[in-house]
């Protein structure tokens, strides 16, 4: 099984020096003036859409293969664009690889951050035309046009209207040994590609648990009910701590990754790569002196 994530880029991330050099002691205490809606894309402070819009896309990924960093393997910077030494790069490829889950066989995950519009991956043999649903068939899952959730062009805005799906509409898509499945937004639109096949296609009974009001509305307010919920004694959070921090373990392991050619094995057990002593840098943060966090 495969699964393939895309992303259209943010805003391009400044490409000149910092203000302050990296390599002076005395300047490393003083801020460095980056631009403040990109400081995501810096090495020093972020993880890029890595860490910002992977964990929305990948979380259907993350649930239904039952991903953890207890399975991880390795991961490897397949492709990647140059920019500045301090800044990830525009367009990049990482390759997780994860062992047999219980009851599922290895799995490859590929994502792709891009800027080139449209679908970094599509099925062999099929078009994006193919690919997208047909309007007005096939079942309605996550909120309807108007309702809610994201989508492209909407800005994440409630409500707010949205372009026309660029490709397939689908940022992952899970390519399996009967077929392939989509996922858009952050995962709450769901479909079925080839198109026909959703429009054919009949949901099973739910049987997961729901956020209050997702499906049915905006999802915005529907996760902010459910982390009032778990708040106040009822059901876990959907994305409770012992799904969100061990999902983010994994996933953000891939920033390591890009600084280096070649495939980085994992040891869960000692929380580190096994096979490149220096990536391991990047793993755990080294604090200056004064900004220690203590335990």
């Amino acid at each position: 099984m495969r699964i393939t994530s895309r992303l259209w880029p943010r805003a391009k991330l400044a490409t000149g020096r910092p203000a302050c050099p990296r390599d002076s002691v005395t300047d490393r205490d003083t801020f460095k003036f980056y631009l403040p809606f990109n400081w995501r894309g810096f090495y020093d402070f972020g993880s890029s859409l890595i860490g910002d819009w992977g964990v929305h896309i990948l979380g259907p990924a993350n649930w239904a293969l039952q991903l953890d960093p207890e399975y991880l393997t390795s991961i490897e910077c397949t492709k990647k664009d140059s920019l500045p030494e301090f800044t990830f790069p525009d367009e990049l490829i990482l390759k997780y690889e994860f062992a047999a889950r219980p009851g599922m066989p290895p799995v490859t995950v590929y994502w792709y951050h891009h800027g080139g519009g449209g679908d970094a991956y599509t099925p062999p043999g099929m078009t994006v035309e193919d690919a997208r649903k047909i309007p007005g068939q096939g079942p309605q899952v996550g909120p309807a046009a108007g309702q809610g959730g994201f989508r492209p062009g909407s800005g994440g805005r409630p409500g707010a209207g949205a372009r026309p799906p660029v490709g397939s509409g689908y940022n992952c898509i899970f390519a399996g040994s009967k077929g392939y499945l989509g996922t858009s937004g952050r995962g709450e639109g769901v479909g079925l590609l080839p198109g026909f096949r959703w429009a054919e296609y009949k949901l099973p009974e739910p049987y997961l648990q729901r956020s209050p009001g997702a499906s049915t509305g905006s999802n915005h307010a529907a996760h902010a009910r459910d982390w009032i919920r778990a708040c106040k004694g009822g059901a876990p959070a959907c994305s409770n701590f012992n799904i969100a921090a061990r999902y983010t373990e994994w996933l953000v392991a891939g920033s390591a990754a890009v600084h280096y050619d070649g495939k980085l094995l994992w040891d869960q057990e000692k929380g580190e790569f096994s096979s490149n002593p220096g990536a391991n840098r990047w793993v755990k943060p080294t604090y200056r002196k004064g900004w220690e966090i203590q335990l």
